[in-house]
């Protein structure tokens, strides 16, 4: 009875307190109604008695939020208000939807998601696209280019470098979004061309016939392809991003996303390919100057034979992984992102379909494999 009685008064209160006369009085009015929000919730989640009144009053607290924010007269007042404070994030993170649909607050969120672009004419449109498209591939030269400057000068010369300048303007979302985008197509292109290109490079062709089968392959591979090098380049780029990804954000913000996941592990299977390619590359010259006479080069080449086709296969294990990445882009459509967000809702209940599954299947083929022996050993009976 004392606890009932201590949770009614601390309801009254609550009731009291969410009143936009006392929201009004408080230093911050917006964050104290969104902490109030967030705080309703979760006592209607662990009292269930007061579901109903919590959800009342989380409701007048968005509403005094709204109401708040639609008082502005103009977009300069909203800017003013919502631009250098933490409402739009605390909003999302609250999953208060009526808020973030204001105009003013959509207006800010589009703002800050080009940034201070303009890309009215067909011009300004054609050149972003271009940079966006080049910025992987130009990242690696420019990091090269810093550190020659910096050698040759002595001192570290990264600030006003063409390096700086990209890196800023990857802090634009809509920016940094057409790089990913760009950057996982040309990746995944080319890891789809090095995987067909390089087996055949393997095998003797009508032209090696002059000369022995081993040192034919090896003249071959001795040089690394054009489009190998440059999923090499584009590899270093993707690597050089998740680095400056994780040093902007934390560790902890920037493994709170999925996908960095995906994102670490495509780099990894990458860079351990690329590593395994480059050693072969260089370990075909070296074996190729070998006198054949002396040391059986056969072995030799199987053994490059074999890590090659190694690195082909984690080529193509990072194709799957890459093409899930691109599942992340479509979210931004309009017809298929609704469609994939209902889809990754109902994966935990697929996933507790398939533990329902498995232990039918396991206990069908556990019975299965029973019949099945007790029929064998029938038979090994009747045979003597």
């Amino acid at each position: 009875k004392l606890r009932t009685k201590e949770s009614r008064t601390a309801m009254m209160s609550l009731t009291a307190l969410i009143q936009p006369e006392f929201l009004i009085l408080t230093k911050d009015p917006i964050k104290t109604a969104h902490q109030a929000n967030s705080m309703l919730q979760k006592v209607s989640s662990v009292k269930e008695e007061y579901t109903t009144d919590c959800n009342i009053l989380a409701k007048s607290a968005r509403d005094f939020a709204y109401g708040y924010l639609d008082s502005c007269r103009t977009l300069w007042e909203a800017r003013r208000l919502l631009c250098g404070s933490n409402y739009i994030e605390n909003a999302l993170e609250t999953k208060e939807k009526r808020f973030l649909s204001h105009p003013f607050c959509q207006e800010i969120i589009l703002e800050e998601f080009y940034g201070n672009k303009d890309f009215k004419s067909f011009k300004r449109k054609a050149l972003f696209i271009s940079k966006s498209f080049t910025s992987f591939f130009l990242g690696p030269l420019y990091f090269i280019s810093v550190i020659h400057h910096s050698l040759v000068s002595g001192t570290w010369q990264y600030k006003c470098s063409r390096l700086d300048f990209l890196a800023r303007g990857m802090l634009t979302p809509f920016y940094s979004f057409l790089c990913d985008l760009f950057n996982y197509a040309i990746l995944l292109a080319l890891l789809i061309l090095v995987s067909i290109t390089v087996p055949p490079t393997l095998k003797l062709s009508d032209e090696d016939t002059d000369s022995t089968e081993s040192y034919a392959i090896l003249r071959r591979n001795a040089s690394i392809a054009l489009s190998e090098a440059t999923l090499w380049l584009c590899v270093l780029s993707r690597f050089m991003f998740e680095v400056y990804q994780f040093c902007m954000k934390g560790p902890r913000k920037y493994f709170s996303n999925f996908w960095n996941y995906v994102d670490v592990l495509i780099c990894a299977l990458s860079i351990t390919a690329c590593a395994i390619r480059f050693w072969n590359s260089t370990a075909a010259v070296e074996i190729s100057r070998i006198d054949s006479k002396d040391i059986d080069t056969n072995i030799l080449v199987e053994d490059f034979k074999t890590t090659t086709m190694t690195s082909i296969y984690i080529y193509s294990i990072t194709q799957v992984f890459v093409f899930f990445r691109l599942m992340n882009f479509l979210d931004v459509m309009s017809g298929i992102g609704p469609l994939q967000l209902a889809v990754k809702r109902m994966l935990n209940d697929v996933a507790k379909l398939m533990v329902l599954l498995v232990i039918i299947l396991l206990g069908f083929v556990c019975a299965v494999f029973s019949v099945a022996n007790c029929y064998r050993k029938r038979q090994e009976l009747y045979r003597f």
